[in-house]
Parts: structure tokens; sequence; C-alpha cells
């Protein structure tokens, strides 16, 4: 991932259909001027998210420099489904739900998703193509998961719908993702899409900016912990080998052989534990999950 950008698409004729738009990287009036953003730190039935409100706090201001006016989605899918008419940006931070065995009932957790789920089924429903809508950026846990393997080539999830609804780019997981590290992810890719302006190959390149990020800092303090850990190993190491001098002077002592008698030199030679081999921690794959759908 060092030396390319990776991208995918559903189809090729979907990628086809993407290319023969005409890619602006600018706003005109009749686009939308809105940024949907719906943070669900908290889902029924679900475990709290603390870092989604966080993460929309952070691409607020961000969204906003790019020329597009925040709007609150509510929550509710009812809600989410109105306001995606009129937004560029479509931003969901919460959970998401691969079906194990219809994957068109894979869900964005809403707040009423017990009752009502926002489902891959209701979003390619929607016909969004006339508004010209920009990115779906689906920041949840497996929204580019198929369970059923008798369908995976069927590209039926939700990063797909969200394509199939009329969004240009769309941005989710293969699998589980990190809360914590959403935030940066989401930031990083605001950020390049803020520095570029609305393109296409700003969303590709802020993922990859974002991935390469989370990658690099993980590798960075499984470093630092490294280093702890030798210094922690080596303390004990100089303790034990604290411990075998004195028994070695007790030892001495009893066959009266005293350290006068001997040189610096010698003493200082005496042999130390060899060091314990270690286990190498596992590396952090926080940034493996996240794919770009896109022309």
């Amino acid at each position: 991932m060092d030396r390319a950008i990776s991208s995918y698409t559903s189809s090729i004729r979907s990628l086809i259909h993407s290319r023969e738009q005409i890619a602006r990287s600018t706003l005109s009036v009749a686009d939308p001027q809105h940024a949907l953003l719906i943070s669900m730190a908290d889902t029924p039935s679900q475990t709290s998210l603390p870092f989604a409100t966080e993460e929309v706090a952070v691409i607020k201001p961000l969204v906003a420099s790019i020329g597009l006016a925040p709007v609150d989605g509510g929550g509710h899918t009812v809600e989410v489904l109105k306001h995606m008419r009129s937004s560029r940006i479509m931003h969901f931070a919460g959970h998401g739900l691969s079906h194990p065995l219809d994957p068109t009932k894979s869900s964005l957790l809403t707040k009423d998703w017990e009752t009502n789920p926002l489902t891959v089924q209701k979003l390619r429903q929607q016909s969004l193509q006339e508004h010209s809508p920009f990115l779906a950026y689906l920041s949840s846990c497996s929204t580019g998961a198929i369970k059923d393997h008798s369908l995976a080539d069927e590209a039926i999830h939700l990063i797909s719908a969200c394509q199939l609804a009329g969004f240009r780019h769309a941005i989710g997981a293969l699998w589980e993702v990190s809360d914590q590290h959403c935030v940066d992810v989401a930031r990083i890719v605001y950020e390049t899409l803020k520095e570029d302006g609305l393109t296409d190959q700003a969303v590709a390149r802020g993922l990859h900016r974002a991935t390469r990020h989370v990658r690099d800092s993980s590798q960075s303090m499984i470093t630092r912990s490294a280093s702890t850990t030798d210094a922690a190993e080596d303390a004990l190491e100089d303790q034990n080998t604290k411990e075998k001098l004195r028994d070695l002077e007790r030892e001495f002592e009893a066959f009266e052989i005293h350290d006068r008698e001997g040189s610096v030199e010698d003493r200082d030679a005496v042999p130390v534990g060899s060091r314990r081999r270690r286990q190498e921690p596992l590396g952090s794959f926080f940034w493996v999950p996240y794919v770009h759908y896109g022309a």
C-alpha cells in the first residue's frame, strides 16, 4: 500500500457508468449544499460508541470549510433518508450490521433500527442520481461484508447500496473497525477533501493517507511498547545478576577467597544471564478493513 492507492467497484458496469459522468471539483448552484452527519454514540440494545460523537465534532468544521452546511440527521431511519435527498455528503458514525442470511437486510443501526432498520434494500431504492451526491462515508463495522458466502460475488452490501442509490463514492469497512481509530481516519479523509476539493482522486487519496497514518501510528506504539518491555527485562536481568554476584561472593567467602586476591577485570568478567527470548507483539491492524468504492 506504500506504492499504490486502492479503489474498488461493485461491477465493471458500475465503473463505466461512474466514469461516463462528468467529475466536478467545484459545487454548482444546482448541487446539494448540505453534509448529512449522523452520530450514533448510543444505539438501542447495542454497546455505546463514545468516539462517534467526537468523530462528527471533528469533521463538522472540515465539511463546512469545503462549502457544505452540516446537517444533523436526527438518527431515525426516515429522517436519514429524507435528509439524504438533499445532501452532497452523508457521514454515518455508528454501528453497522451484516445480516448472516440475507445481505439485503444488512443495515446501519439508527435509533429505530429494531422496528425500522436502514437496510441495503431501502438504500438501493433511493434515486439520488439527479442531485449528484458525492460521498457516502459509512464509519461502521462490516459495511462491505457479505456473510452468506454463496452470495459473495454479488456485491450486495451497504457500500454498494449507497453507490446504487446515486453516491459517486462510498467509504466503508470489510469487518470490525476500532471506535477510537475511526476519528483519525475520518479526520484525515476530510482534511484531504478540504485541501484537494471534491474530486474523485481526493477521496481515494484521503483514505489512503488515513490508513497509512493509522498503520504507522500503530507500529510506533508497538515499537515504544517493545522498548518499554526491553527496559523492564534489562532491569530484571540486572537484578538477577546482582543476586548471582552476591551468591558467588558468599561462596568465595566460604572458601576464604577474597576480592583483593583477584583483579577488577576478573570480577567484571562474571558471566551474566543470557537475554530471554521474547515473543514479538502482534501488530495492530486497525487500518486494514477500510475500503473505497468509486470512480
